[in-house]
């Protein structure tokens, strides 16, 4: 059991320093990035990058370099999506009457 939780540890510290790598390497063709919470047990990253129009052809370029150089991962990305992973809305409830 204790070996099992070894791997698990490596194999997250592994995780963590590509997902590390991965923004760093995107981060001059992005404006801003942000990482979501990852679904499932395979998927080591989810993230959504603010990327400039003019820019959508070398963050394209990236993460193709990206993918080849790390071919035991598969990438997916779609887009371009609403900008809402960069969008902060603050709600306040107030009682019935109150205004």
């Amino acid at each position: 059991m204790q070996y099992g939780r070894l791997i698990d540890g490596a194999l997250q510290q592994r995780s963590e320093r590509y997902v590390a790598e991965f923004l760093q390497r995107l981060r001059d063709v992005s404006v801003a990035s942000r990482v979501n919470r990852a679904i499932g047990d395979k998927m080591i990253m989810n993230a959504a990058f603010l990327v400039q129009r003019d820019q959508e052809p070398a963050f394209d370029r990236r993460i193709k370099e990206i993918a080849s150089a790390f071919d035991k991962l598969t990438f997916k990305y779609t887009g371009p999506w609403p900008p809402y992973n960069f969008v902060n809305i603050r709600l306040k409830l107030e009682r019935a009457g109150q205004h």
